[in-house]
């Protein structure tokens, strides 16, 4: 007979537990990793929002810098004097001394002279071309419009510029043209340090001619390179042109769909140790068409190596508390292990003991058959001798008779012990397979509590029951002998030490299982997605829980008032609202300068609908702005201090719960915020109340 039928209890605890604890890590990693995923695409379109609105700043910013050339090369006198003259070289010697300060000081590159018909009259920095009409969009509309224009032109040579044109007038009489210009280059130079980010801005081949890209590299004195990439030719970097990587050539193969260019998003290269990511968005001229595109590469390599980082050292926590709970739980279940095998053995003993007495009850009940034998056989033979010993053999029959009977019933009372015996082993060995089956796991972590539980159980039992074998055999055993070994090795194998440790080990292993599912807990709570569940729930106590959470960012800055009513359970989406409810009151805070007064109410607007109102005594909202603070990205905060999207966020959630929400202000005074929810609202099948009941 075995202890625990097939498997040791190791192998029942441990095995089961290691499966689950692998599983846990797992999803822990796969989170994790979707988690980080998610994160950086947000933060790189963000990335790239930023940079396009840096970008825009950064051409308005300089075509305000080419207007103010512009206007004061129009006031000079000696340039009007020898443009109304049309002396083409007093005009380039009054000129180029200017171009020389402007493309030392502002990096202009590009400076011209255009006659009224749209003719180019000089070239400052090539002054032997000239004559060859003006085609370009931005000149086209500031003589359309006769006021400066400013815009990005693709130029014969493979080049983007930045350029600004501003018609010469005198005394209302349009007498030329003047036409500044900065490549991209220096406009990506700035941005890069702004942002610190690389960009490359191509130009499609098929819009213009190797030799003329090559004559323009040679021209502005750049590397080039004509075979980086097979459709598109380089515009402008801010790489060296040996560190530019022909894999981007993969991302700017984007389908086209009616004429237009459909969006692209991130993609990731490695090259030169670092890890990028890039994405790439048209440059459009100022009549619209796309004249190139522009490159946004991205250095990650920091960001990817702190995730990797931090789920090494996630890990190898991990590592060390599971290892360290694997040993304690081997050594104790050892212990018990060994202690079972103990009981079982003397239980075994015991069990002999009671069949070698049955052997010889069985011998002495065979030996009076057979005496009885001799007797019929000596009566039969000795009728003489049965009168005269008759009262004698009489006494022994009686005797015997006495003895026999006592016989039978020390056999019965030995048969109803050996069963006895026999049924409580069998009955502790089912409780001990018991303990070892794993039961169905709805909480991984709970299955570890659970069997310790029940192992505590068990061995409290195997407590009694040795207490009851103890009982047991000092009632029915008269032998002295038997109760001294007994107590014996009692004493030699510790047992009243075992029963007494045995429940605080348990104890101890019932605490580090608690201690486990706590850290499960808090990993699963890191990476968790808000809940989403459609539930019955008390606003008053949503209100209640929120003011908790942002207590730290309110209790500085003002008093807080509840006014609840009474008001019934309604569906909704609690975590959402408590959202709301959180943006709103972190805006009450930020908006007092000194300590104030917030006041949260909620009452019963309607037979259907719930009225929840956030009021604070804040600087309050200007009128032209009220129109407008639930758009994306609005914000009156100073740079920095907010994204513009709470309001916009909140505004969102009321609508998806068929609510309303409105805003009541006036500057100095306060401002408060009114929702309207329904309270009749359908929930969704299968949706329970807030705190999980159906």
């Amino acid at each position: 007979m075995k202890i625990l039928g097939q498997h040791s209890i190791r192998a029942i605890i441990l095995i089961p537990l290691s499966v689950t604890i692998a599983v846990l890590m797992s999803a822990f990693l796969y989170s994790a990793y979707r988690i980080s995923t998610e994160q950086n695409i947000k933060d790189m379109r963000h990335r790239d929002e930023t940079t396009q609105l840096f970008l825009q700043e950064l051409l308005r910013r300089q075509g305000a810098l080419m207007k103010g050339v512009l206007e004061k090369l129009v006031f000079d006198p000696e340039l009007k004097l020898a443009m109304l003259e049309k002396d083409r070289a007093a005009l380039y010697k009054l000129s180029q001394p200017l171009y020389q300060q402007l493309r030392q000081h502002h990096a202009i590159s590009h400076f011209y002279f255009h006659d009224p018909a749209g003719n180019t009259f000089l070239r400052v920095y090539d002054p032997t071309k000239f004559g060859d009409p003006v085609e370009r969009h931005v000149f086209k509309a500031a003589a359309k419009a006769r006021t400066v224009t400013a815009g990005l032109e693709k130029g014969r040579l493979g080049t983007i510029s930045y350029r600004s044109v501003m018609p010469w007038l005198e005394q209302g009489e349009l007498i030329g043209y003047i036409e500044i210009g900065v490549e991209l280059d220096f406009v990506l130079e700035k941005l890069k340090e702004i942002v610190k980010d690389d960009f490359l801005a191509t130009i499609n081949k098929q819009q213009i001619r190797q030799e003329d890209w090559l004559q323009g590299k040679r021209v502005f004195s750049r590397a080039a390179d004509w075979s980086i990439f097979p459709d598109d030719a380089i515009a402008a970097s801010t790489l060296p042109s040996d560190l530019i990587p022909s894999d981007i050539a993969r991302g700017l193969e984007r389908p086209v769909v009616r004429g237009e260019i459909l969006p692209q998003e991130f993609s990731s290269l490695h090259f030169a140790n670092r890890t990028y990511r890039y994405k790439w968005s048209p440059l459009r001229d100022l009549a619209g068409h796309a004249i190139g595109k522009l490159i946004v590469l991205h250095d990650s390599t920091v960001e990817l190596a702190d995730f990797r980082r931090f789920i090494a050292q996630v890990l190898l926590l991990s590592g060390v508390l599971t290892t360290g709970m694997f040993i304690f739980a081997y050594t104790l279940l050892g212990q018990i292990e060994r202690q079972l095998m103990g009981t079982r053995q003397r239980l075994a003993a015991e069990v002999d003991k009671v069949r070698t007495m049955n052997h010889s009850l069985k011998d002495e009940i065979a030996q009076r058959h057979r005496a009885e034998q001799d007797l019929k056989q000596l009566n039969d033979s000795l009728e003489a001798r049965v009168e005269q010993r008759t009262m004698a053999l009489r006494e022994l029959n009686q005797e015997l008779e006495t003895s026999r009977a006592a016989l039978d019933q020390a056999y019965q009372d030995l048969q109803s012990k050996h069963s006895t015996i026999l049924h409580q082993e069998k009955m502790a060995c089912i409780g001990q397979l018991a303990a070892g089956v794993a039961h169905d796991i709805n909480n991984p972590m709970g299955f570890i509590s659970n069997n310790l539980n029940e192992l505590n159980g068990y061995a409290d039992a195997l407590c009694r029951f040795i207490v009851f074998l103890e009982a047991l055999l000092r009632e029915k055993c008269d032998s002295g002998e038997v109760n001294a070994s007994v107590a014996a090795m009692r004493s030699q194998l510790e047992i009243d030490t075992i029963m007494e440790d045995v429940g605080t080990l348990i104890e101890e292993s019932l605490e580090g299982s608690e201690r486990v599912s706590e850290i499960v807990k808090n990993l699963r709570n890191f990476s968790r997605i808000d809940d989403q569940e459609y539930s019955l729930a008390d606003i008053n106590k949503c209100l209640e829980s929120t003011i908790n959470i942002v207590w730290n960012e309110l209790k500085y800055k003002a008093k807080v008032i509840r006014d609840y009513g009474d008001i019934p359970e309604m569906p909704c989406y609690p975590g959402q609202l408590n959202q709301v409810f959180m943006n709103l009151l972190v805006n009450a805070a930020q908006a007092i300068d000194r300590y104030g007064t917030i006041t949260v109410r909620t009452w019963v607007a309607g037979p259907e609908t719930l009225g929840i109102s956030i009021s604070d005594t804040g600087s309050g909202i200007a009128a032209e702005h009220r129109s407008r603070i639930f758009e994306p990205f609005f914000t009156t905060k100073e740079v920095g201090k907010g994204t513009g999207l709470g309001l916009s966020i909140t505004y969102d959630i009321i609508r998806q719960h068929n609510g309303d929400i409105t805003v009541e202000s006036e500057l100095g005074s306060g401002t408060t915020f009114t929702i309207m929810l329904p309270m009749t609202g359908k929930m969704p099948e299968g949706a329970g109340r807030e705190d999980g009941t159906a």
